[in-house]
């Protein structure tokens, strides 16, 4: 037996030499309904981060009044409504994505599934995170935050993509949402900062 390749049931996966990358075209795929409770128990978090988004949208939440207290560039002055409907629409596909990723990657027991699976995690705890940014009005601090969100969300799409091609297209609109949320966080940095040397 070449000591190069992990011992490992070969229905499971089959392994490129070396690399130790998941080939899920050579994979059996059975979905049954264990798969479909627990595709729909990896909605949860993102999901609730997009309902988080949308009560924070609303006529006296926290994001309304972050984004009419701000001076913001002519390109952003849009409802915060249909900002949190896109972050709705792109967060939810992601616990399905991560699933297929976890059960077509073989689990946390290969280095490629866990690291786009930590990736994903670290994606969703700093998504989060811009909460209570947001609230504090602490513009720098939202900047670096959605910088590292952005990041995180293309390299989670660029990892997912290379185990299970479904689910990194699943991510691409978010990781796309979150190129734009970068951008607006930026500016609104730039158009907000002020200066202490004044």
């Amino acid at each position: 037996m070449d000591s190069q390749q992990p011992v490992q049931p070969a229905y499971l996966r089959e392994v490129a030499y070396d690399q130790h990358i998941a080939l899920p075209h050579k994979m059996p795929y059975i979905w049954t309904a264990l798969d479909t409770r627990n595709a729909v128990l990896a909605t949860i978090a993102p999901g609730a981060l997009g309902v988080a988004s949308l009560i924070a949208s609303r006529p006296g939440g926290n994001y309304q009044q972050f984004l009419e207290g701000s001076i913001k560039p002519n390109w952003a002055d849009q409802h915060p409504a249909l900002y949190s409907a896109v972050d709705a629409l792109t967060l939810t596909p992601l616990g399905y994505a991560s699933y297929l990723v976890f059960k077509n990657g073989g689990g946390f027991d290969y280095t490629d599934t866990t690291v786009a699976l930590t990736l994903y995690g670290t994606n969703l705890i700093f998504a989060a995170a811009s909460i209570p940014l947001i609230q504090k009005k602490n513009y720098k601090g939202l900047l670096c935050n959605t910088t590292v969100v952005l990041g995180t969300a293309i390299a989670t799409a660029v990892a997912f993509h290379q185990i299970d091609e479904k689910a990194g297209w699943l991510v691409a609109p978010y990781a796309a949402w979150t190129v734009f949320y970068g951008f607006l966080a930026y500016k609104l940095h730039q158009l907000n900062r002020v200066d202490k040397d004044l």
